[in-house]
């Protein structure tokens, strides 16, 4: 089946202009951003993406083995992610204000979101909660990162947190 075959108010791009992106599934959004028409091409990359974790993890030569795709759509793929990872890294530097948890979450999580192990950060303040500097600590196993409070504190000390 392909997406131009539904409804236009149920089509993708249709959805995105009148519902915005956040409405649309993994799958759709990967059609809408690829131009994929057949929805079983933009449902099997959607399931390698779920598997995978992230986009970074999809390799070009999987993306190729979806019937329908080739290399063009791999090279697509790959670009959409590298402007996201750029978009992060810039409003990383306009040096975000933390007032909740939820924002330092926003700050990390789509790099940390791509890691294949577990990483303990310390997101350094100023005193007007202004983001100074985001410090791995400690990298972990792929299920556990484990570090002592005690090294915790002797945080101040270390060079990796000076400015």
């Amino acid at each position: 089946m392909k997406y131009t075959d539904l409804p236009e108010p149920e089509q993708p791009r249709r959805r995105i202009q009148d519902l915005g992106p956040a409405s649309l599934s993994t799958s759709e959004l990967l059609s809408v951003a690829l131009w994929i028409s057949d929805t079983d091409a933009a449902q099997e990359l959607a399931a390698l993406h779920r598997e995978a974790g992230s986009l970074r993890l999809i390799s070009r030569d999987q993306i190729t083995s979806i019937r329908g795709l080739g290399e063009r759509y791999a090279d697509a793929l790959l670009a959409v992610w590298e402007l996201g990872r750029r978009e992060a890294l810039a409003s990383q530097a306009e040096r975000p204000s933390i007032n909740s948890p939820e924002d330092i979450a926003s700050l990390v999580q789509y790099e940390m979101g791509a890691l294949e192990h577990e990483e303990l950060r310390v997101v350094l303040l100023n005193v007007r909660n202004k983001v100074l500097k985001v410090v791995t600590v400690y990298k972990g196993s792929a299920n556990s990162a484990q570090v002592r409070v005690g090294e915790l504190f002797f945080l101040r000390r270390n060079p990796l947190c000076q400015k």
